[in-house]
């Protein structure tokens, strides 16, 4: 029986890592990380991009390290391997230029979403109480659709991103306070939307924890949140850029002209901008159809979307799928139970 149970968690770990590789091809297929020019590749990594992208510092931070602690020889050796296979006429420049940070930024994304498909499967379990096949199924979707999040580009820190705030909300789940406030700090480097998870924090455990230790610790987390943030941003003060880019103005435009982009894009393009959009609002329909049974635990964290659209409005472009990655667990799962069956019970956490 161990060795069935063992045989099937490698089997299960073995199709993770295979979509997790075609999710990572995708992302950083040219110009992938380096199509940015105020972000390209080699200056997010070494601390040269504007602001704010220079101040999602978690990934260019431990790539840096990492590089610096390897010997010089292993260094050379992989650089010359990555160029030998990747590169052709000095292109991609960005792989070219920074071949030893480049492999090493893709185990580490790599190793971000094989840790997403992971936590998103502990999450299924605890709020859905999911077991057997379906448990184990969910993150192969999850890991496939992701390419439809690629629609402009790809940043460094967006698979950071998706994993530490899964993580987070496992945590949160679980009510493991240790883990949950040491991922809530190692995210706060990553990115500022990290705050999201103190949304869900407060609203889970409303009529949970006492008022004045809820609070508390929701303050705690915003100060720490707004210590690190602000010493990121004093750190690259001098970088081109300002703290936060306003795009309201135009994002209003672009909603004043929706039937002309609906009706002039590809389907490839719409389906791309739009699928993400698409799952919200299943996501929202799932909501409604099991409020009464459901489980708490993914209604309450729903509610995220609202800051995370208003956030999208003011400062990033509202059609942009990867302004959305917090949300993408908490959609996965509330589509869960009526494309798996509603015949399983769901266990409200």
């Amino acid at each position: 029986m161990e060795s069935a149970t063992l045989l099937r968690r490698l089997l299960w770990f073995v199709l993770y890592a295979a979509a997790a590789v075609f999710a990572l091809y995708l992302f950083v297929r040219p110009p992938g990380m380096d199509a940015l020019s105020r972000a390209r590749f080699g200056d997010a990594i070494y601390g040269r991009a504007w602001r704010p992208f220079v101040t999602r510092a978690l990934l260019p931070w431990t790539v840096r390290a990492i590089t610096i602690a390897t010997p010089a020889a292993i260094r050379e050796r992989v650089s010359g391997s990555v160029r030998a296979r990747i590169v052709r006429n000095g292109e991609p420049q960005h792989v070219n230029e920074y071949p030893y940070e480049f492999a090493v930024t893709l185990v580490l994304l790599f190793a971000c979403l094989v840790g997403f498909a992971f936590s998103l499967r502990r999450l299924a379990r605890v709020t859905l109480g999911l077991t057997g096949w379906r448990l184990d199924l969910i993150p192969v979707p999850a890991l496939l659709f992701l390419p439809c999040f690629y629609v402009r580009t790809s940043f460094i820190y967006d698979f950071p991103t998706l994993f530490l705030f899964t993580l987070g909300l496992v945590m949160l789940a679980e009510r493991r306070w240790v883990g949950y406030f040491v991922v809530f700090a190692i995210a706060c480097l990553n990115k500022e939307t990290t705050l999201l998870l103190t949304v869900v924090w407060l609203v889970n455990l409303w009529n949970e924890l006492p008022r004045r230790k809820l609070l508390l610790g929701a303050a705690a987390q915003v100060l720490f949140l707004l210590a690190v943030r602000g010493g990121l941003a004093l750190l690259y003060a001098d970088n081109p850029g300002t703290p936060l880019e306003w795009h309201l103005w135009r994002n209003l435009d672009r909603c004043s002209h929706i039937d002309y982009y609906l009706l002039t894009r590809p389907a490839s393009s719409l389906l791309r901008e739009f699928g993400p959009k698409a799952l919200a609002v299943l996501g929202f329909a799932g909501v409604i159809a099991s409020w009464k049974n459901g489980p708490r635990f993914l209604k309450d964290a729903f509610w995220i979307i609202v800051p995370l659209l208003l956030l999208s409005l003011l400062f990033g472009f509202l059609e942009e799928a990867r302004d959305y990655y917090e949300f993408y667990p908490v959609g996965i799962l509330l589509l869960a139970r009526p494309l798996l069956g509603l015949s399983f019970p769901a266990k409200p956490t």
